[in-house]
């Protein structure tokens, strides 16, 4: 078992599939976890899901204010940050330059680079007080394979998040502060939360598999549960000696 107990990690892009990975993953180890999203709405049928004893340590905190009031609200909350993993962006389109929707593409930039910084540098005072501060970005084998499946712009977006892990390692390790990044791909994905019918919650998509299932070299697809288990083991005290890192989450698509 990781040592996670006792501190406080926010998630954003917390309520997809995947997402929710990190977040059992996380409770289940003692932390702490404030989901950071901008449709509150679908955080309060996960937290009446969660174990009793997990419901006061999960809380949904809207980020529509922004991302520094949306930080202060979690320490507020918990009386800390010490993980931050933005996990927030859209899902790949298998597009190449030809096809590529360039305002599809902006905004992707926009959001998983230029929002991805903009959050870091709000964390940053929290971070360094923590004994434990960690940054866990996420990528995609893409970034370095290419994969049509993911696309160019997903590809490109991927890549530059990859250059941030290197370059926020060396800046931020006097600091105590590690930053590595989870390049997962050929996870089963369902996204969101499906439609409630009337007067019903909210429920979970039947999970899929990923178009990439064929070139897994290991014949399976990846789970969300996968996708946790790495995320708490780079939150964990266990990985202090570890920054700079890319993890492949991807069935063997990725070595090296």
């Amino acid at each position: 078992m990781f040592t996670l107990s006792g501190r406080t990690a926010a998630v954003i892009g917390a309520t997809g599939y995947q997402g929710l990975g990190i977040v059992r993953a996380l409770l289940d180890g003692g932390m702490n976890v404030a989901m950071l999203t901008h449709m509150p709405e679908r955080v309060a049928p996960i937290i009446a899901s969660l174990p009793e004893e997990q419901r006061s340590r999960c809380a949904g905190i809207s980020n529509e204010g922004g991302d520094g009031p949306s930080l202060s609200r979690v320490v507020e909350t918990f009386g800390s940050l010490d993980v931050l993993i933005p996990n927030h962006g859209p899902g790949p389109r298998a597009e190449g330059l030809a096809e590529l929707d360039f305002e599809d593409f902006s905004r992707r930039l926009n959001m998983m680079v230029a929002g991805t910084a903009n959050i870091i540098r709000y964390a940053l005072p929290y971070l360094e007080k923590s004994s434990a501060g960690r940054i866990i970005l996420i990528s995609s084998a893409g970034a370095r394979l290419g994969l049509a499946e993911e696309g160019f712009a997903d590809c490109v977006v991927k890549g530059a998040v990859q250059s941030m892990t290197s370059y926020l390692a060396r800046e931020l390790a006097p600091k105590g502060i590690t930053v590595n990044c989870i390049a997962k791909s050929g996870l089963k994905d369902t996204p969101f939360l499906k439609k409630p019918e009337p007067g019903k919650p909210p429920v979970l998509g039947e999970p899929t598999d990923s178009p990439l299932l064929g070139k897994i070299p290991l014949g399976f697809s990846g789970t969300p549960d996968s996708f946790g288990a790495a995320a708490a083991w780079l939150a964990s005290e266990e990985a202090a000696f570890v920054t700079g890192e890319i993890v492949n989450l991807s069935g063997g698509l990725l070595l090296g």
